[in-house]
């Protein structure tokens, strides 16, 4: 049997998130949840010179949907392997909107929660909540410093 699209993108993402390397999470929302529509142009924005901001962290950076009532808002969880403050401040300036940042640490045991709601649950709709044709639903930036550092991990398992 082949393996869908949807699956292979949910078992690369899992794969990643399951990666051992993972130990602070940002979560950014826009403040006004009408403003989240936009994420996909910010998200990009964002994403570009993370990785010449910050070379020596890898970070999985993941587009997620949440229904607050009968609103839904878009956002974006960014894992990444040290506490990075400038972060929010970076988020802040390559948003269009206001924005809320939340950070917190991130677990190996939240990794699996994640990563077990994700194989289980149908992945968000992202496709008609941007009235996008295709949108990628995740990314990983610094990808040398993500494969060094799962290296390592394995060396030590």
């Amino acid at each position: 049997m082949t393996e869908t699209s949807e699956d292979k993108t949910k078992r690369k993402y899992v794969d990643r998130l399951l990666a051992g390397i993972w130990t602070h999470q940002y979560s950014v929302f826009y403040k006004d949840i009408d403003d989240s529509i936009h994420l996909i142009e910010d998200a990009a924005k964002f994403r570009q010179g993370l990785g010449r901001k910050f070379p020596d962290q890898p970070f999985l950076i993941r587009l997620a949907l949440k229904a607050e009532g009968r609103t839904t808002q878009a956002w974006l969880s960014v894992l990444t392997t040290q506490k990075t403050p400038e972060l929010i401040e970076w988020a802040e300036r390559k948003f269009s909107k206001p924005v809320n940042v939340i950070k917190r640490p991130y677990s190996q045991a939240k990794a699996e929660k994640s990563a077990g709601s994700i194989r289980k649950h149908k992945p968000h709709d992202l496709n008609y909540f941007f009235g996008k044709e295709k949108v990628n639903r995740y990314g990983l930036i610094n990808e040398e410093r993500y494969k060094e550092m799962r290296a390592a991990v394995a060396e030590v398992e």
